[in-house]
């Protein structure tokens, strides 16, 4: 704790304080050099993005951050590891209703790594499952909704849809608010 509280005051290491997870996994798997270790993951951060083979990426640094601090022996291998998927989703007849929204690709890419296609067809279960529910029901003139939150709540998407409609103050549909 003490080593990743010291990293977070350090002003080199600015860009990760509002992420102590980094630090402390940083601090416990590098207990010998974390600096070190913090401005090799800083490095391929820098590189990453930097060149015009990952600039799709540019709107999103969190990736390379991401890619860096997850993949430190080989971030460049990862990131086309990602590309590749990206690209055989957007290509993949069984995903065309997403074709339209590719940032349904990239989040199925980077954050299930070992297999994309199945979080994706999970999507898809997903999604169909809550537009059918009754209790969704007002909700079908915004499909994007379900996609949302099937994306990003798999582990309970019909509580995150409940908390979506219990916040809307004026009734739904109205303001958008997402989980």
């Amino acid at each position: 704790k003490k080593t990743a509280a010291a990293l977070a005051a350090d002003d080199e290491f600015a860009q990760f304080r509002d992420m102590p997870g980094i630090l402390t996994r940083v601090a416990m798997n590098n207990p010998a050099t974390p600096k070190g270790a913090l401005r090799k993951v800083q490095r391929a951060i820098a590189e990453l993005a930097a060149g015009d083979e990952f600039a799709q990426f540019r709107g999103m640094p969190g990736i390379f951050m991401r890619t860096a601090f997850s993949n430190p022996a080989d971030p460049r291998g990862a990131l086309r590891k990602v590309q590749r998927a990206i690209a055989d989703l957007a290509a993949d007849n069984e995903f065309a209703e997403f074709r339209d929204m590719p940032s349904i690709f990239m989040h199925a890419a980077v954050h299930n790594p070992a297999d994309a296609k199945e979080a994706l067809r999970k999507v898809q279960t997903t999604i169909a499952a809550l537009a059918a529910d009754a209790e969704f029901a007002q909700l079908r003139n915004m499909p994007a909704i379900f996609m949302r939150v099937a994306m990003h709540n798999p582990a309970d998407p019909k509580e995150a849809l409940r908390r979506i409609m219990a916040s809307q103050s004026s009734g739904y549909p109205g303001k958008q608010h997402w989980a």
